[in-house]
């Protein structure tokens, strides 16, 4: 359950206007670590997590296996060499650069913000998804020419390893809390077929040199916009990911914890439970950022999984009732922030055509 006490305190010492909340940190509400014990889930952790009455949408997980090695401060170094080799080929190789077409691929530097009028994003990025999508190009991934094949065998490697821990997460705990006896929202179809849409995202922050003439920031204001996310942090990185606590109105710090993944609730799980009205409370999609300047300068790195429904999922099953009551529960004093509801989901008949548009409002390509 929440430490109410730390609560009370950090809220004792927020700022109390908007301005202000901008710098506003408290270290005293980092989400919990949940140990995964093999296969074995503690499902109420996690929905006491995840749930928006008792969590603020995102907890760590530990002994995940693979993931979790990973994570280890004694695997970190060959994981950044690797990211770091992925990255200086892309730089070089503009057949492999992301477009508004084709968004797998390199990210330049500063070719995405979702706030794109607010903030300039101190990052560059490589995008890859499903390998076996070879006949789809819009979902082809690209990779650079001079890029060993090994690396790319250990990518779709790191891609599968990322799909068993989310089909795990959502099968013993999402979805038996979303599905009741009388109403089903979420299909064994609906989130395994997701993986064609599923995305990796590897995320190198550069240094902050101030040469825009907007805020920098690693990432700026947003949630995320699927199911759920996973995010691998190498354990000597500085902290730079922050969560927005909607009751505080303050920025917490998610920082690198050695052996550890984080997990965080999306927009769209978070819609699905207020679709079913028989279950006692909603998914908290957080709100969060990349607060990458200032005394968190310097080099990081990492990797993000962004798991979707299937393309052709209906929307038909949302309504308006439904989107107001997600917007208020997620409305927070932060004025400039990217959520999946700021893209007008009555235009899209499906999931696929939602979220398309949803990442090409984020390029800053013209």
């Amino acid at each position: 359950m929440r430490n109410i006490a730390a609560v009370v305190v950090c809220f004792a010492l927020a700022p109390h206007n908007a301005e202000s909340l901008e710098d506003s940190v408290c270290e005293d509400l980092e989400p919990p670590i949940i140990d995964l014990f093999g296969s074995t889930l503690d499902s109420g952790a996690i929905l006491d997590a995840t749930l928006s009455g008792t969590g603020s949408g995102v907890f760590y997980l530990s002994n995940c296996g693979y993931l979790c090695d990973l994570m280890a401060l004694e695997s970190e170094g060959a994981f950044e060499d690797s990211l770091s080799g992925l990255f200086n080929a892309g730089r070089s190789d503009l057949s492999s650069w992301s477009s508004k077409s084709n968004s797998r691929g390199y990210i330049k530097a500063g070719g995405e913000s979702g706030v794109r009028s607010k903030f300039y994003e101190v990052k560059e990025g490589y995008e890859y998804g499903c390998s076996q999508l070879k006949d789809d190009a819009s979902r082809r991934n690209k990779w650079p020419r001079m890029l060993p094949q090994d690396t790319i065998v250990s990518l779709d490697s790191l891609f599968e390893e990322l799909q068993a821990l989310k089909n795990l997460l959502i099968e013993k705990v999402f979805a038996p809390y979303l599905n009741t006896k009388a109403t089903t929202v979420l299909n064994p179809e609906d989130w395994e077929r997701g993986r064609s849409i599923d995305l990796v995202r590897l995320f190198n922050y550069l240094e902050c040199d101030n040469s825009s003439y907007l805020p920098e920031l690693g990432s700026s204001p947003h949630t995320d916009w699927g199911l759920i996310t996973i995010i691998l942090q190498p354990p000597s990185s500085p902290p730079a990911l922050q969560l927005h606590h909607l009751e505080t109105g303050t920025w917490v710090d998610v920082p690198p914890k050695a052996g550890t993944v984080v997990v965080n609730a999306g927009d769209f799980l978070q819609i699905l439970s207020h679709v079913n009205h028989e279950v006692d409370e909603t998914f908290r999609s957080p709100l969060h950022r990349v607060q990458h300047c200032g005394d968190t300068g310097g080099a990081r790195k990492s990797v993000v999984f962004f798991s979707y429904p299937r393309p052709e999922m209906s929307l038909h099953l949302i309504k308006n009732d439904i989107v107001k009551k997600v917007t208020k529960a997620s409305r927070s004093s932060e004025e400039h922030h990217n959520t999946l509801l700021a893209e007008d989901y009555s235009k899209y008949d499906y999931f696929g055509d939602w979220i398309n548009e949803k990442w090409k409002g984020v390029s800053t390509e013209t």
